[in-house]
Formats: structure tokens, sequence, C-alpha cells
């Protein structure tokens, strides 16, 4: 493997991890003196709060696999279903927004019950925007690593 390679794959697994900590510790997914849940979670938000957190790992190596000018677009589609699986997996009644916004007995009516459905297209959505930043990076559109063997003539 070359470095800009191994470079890549670090860079997913440090993401997918701190991304593990970072989204797990402030939902009270991962037990913390400073953070509390108000409801009970279920496994279904450790799975998301998993995959959620691979998924970005995955994106963010591919992203620094191979730059590109124009990923505002594919950003912009990561960026959503990292904002869906916080949601997904995150308690309704600690998100301060949703509860300024609709008050908590909406949030109960309105949000908790479909939590399990916007993770699933959260899951979704990051999943076609690896799908799709793989894609460039196999196809070539993104600037291909320079191999070794090939030297420019002085």
């Amino acid at each position: 493997m070359n470095p800009q390679t191994l470079k890549a794959i670090g860079i997913g697994v440090i993401s997918t991890i701190g991304a593990f900590f970072i989204f797990g510790a402030p939902t009270g997914l991962i037990p913390n003196p400073v953070f509390t849940r108000m409801i009970p979670s279920l496994p279904l938000d450790y799975v998301f709060l998993a995959l959620t957190s691979v998924l970005v790992g995955a994106y963010a190596g591919l992203h620094f696999y191979g730059k590109q000018e124009n990923t505002k677009s594919q950003n912009a589609t990561a960026y959503s279903g990292v904002i869906g699986g916080i949601v997904a997996f995150g308690c309704p009644i600690c998100n301060k927004v949703f509860v300024m916004a609709l008050g908590t007995t909406s949030v109960m009516t309105y949000i908790e019950p479909y939590r399990p459905i916007i993770g699933a297209i959260s899951v979704i959505i990051m999943g076609l925007a690896v799908f799709v930043k793989a894609r460039q990076v196999r196809t070539g559109v993104c600037p291909a690593p320079v191999s070794e063997s090939k030297t420019t003539a002085s």
C-alpha cells in the first residue's frame, strides 16, 4: 500500500472512533457524569450510533484520499446524514432545540416514534454519500496517487 492509502485508512479509523465518542457522550449512550439521558436508550440507538460513526469514518477517509474541488453537494449529503443520525440515536427530550421549538409533549408525540425511520433514512443517506465518494475514487475522478515508478524527465 502506498502512503496516501495508509493515511486515508488512518484518517478513517480515527474519524470513526472520534465520531463514536463525540456523538455517544453528549447523547448519553456512553455513560459519563456530564450528560444523562432522560429516556432510556434502546439497542437500536447503539446500532445507529455505530453505523453513523463507521460511515463518518469511511467518508472522511475517502474524502482525504481523493480530494476534489467539486464536493459541496456530497458534503451536504453527508452532513444531512450525520444530523439525521444524531436525531435518531439522541435523546429527543435532551435536544434543547426540539424542546424549545415544539415542546416536550410534541417532541415525544411527533419525533420519538419516528426515530427508527429517521435513523434508517440517515444511514441510507450517509451510505449513498460514501458510495458516490468511493465510486469517484475508484473510477479516477479524484486525482490518483502518483506511483513511484513514474518519473518526469528533467
